[in-house]
């Protein structure tokens, strides 16, 4: 979804490499918004924890335009995340099991990202897979979509 016919569109959060603390900064701007939304405590939860990890790995692994946008029909929700960079991040949004050559959550957790490199995927698995990227004019944007019983 983004931004259709009947869907409210807010930007949260713009922002720059100078901008201090944006991942605090998302998280205060996009609660309200999601409490307006009527969601439950535990997806709020789950929403801000997104935007925490979308917004560090922008503003670590891109350049900018950076912004943070929640697009609601009033039923289905997307967060989503712009950044300045075409390069979408490595098999990040597989869920473990389904990147070619691994077998399972052991081979991830285990595997070349190390330590590093894995809160894509974990979001990926929190929302059921309802993770994903697209090509922009600027650069890409990262969304997570939720609603309709997701995350579990």
């Amino acid at each position: 979804m983004n931004a259709q016919p009947g869907a409210a569109c807010v930007t949260v959060l713009q922002w720059s490499t100078e901008t201090e603390h944006p991942t605090r900064l998302a998280r205060l701007m996009l609660r309200p918004e999601l409490l307006r939304l009527d969601l439950d405590d535990d997806l709020v939860d789950n929403v801000l924890l997104a935007a925490s990890e979308l917004v560090a790995n922008a503003t670590e692994h891109a350049a900018g335009p950076y912004a943070l946008r929640l697009v609601s029909n009033g039923t289905e929700h997307v967060l989503e995340c712009d950044d300045g960079s075409r390069e979408f991040p490595p098999s990040a949004l597989w869920p473990p099991g389904d990147q070619p050559g691994r077998t399972g959550l052991a081979d991830w957790v285990t595997g070349p990202m190390g330590e590093r490199g894995r809160g894509l995927s974990l979001l990926s698995c929190l929302f059921s897979g309802c993770l994903s990227a697209r090509r922009t004019a600027l650069g890409k944007t990262v969304f997570v979509a939720f609603g309709c019983g997701s995350p579990r």
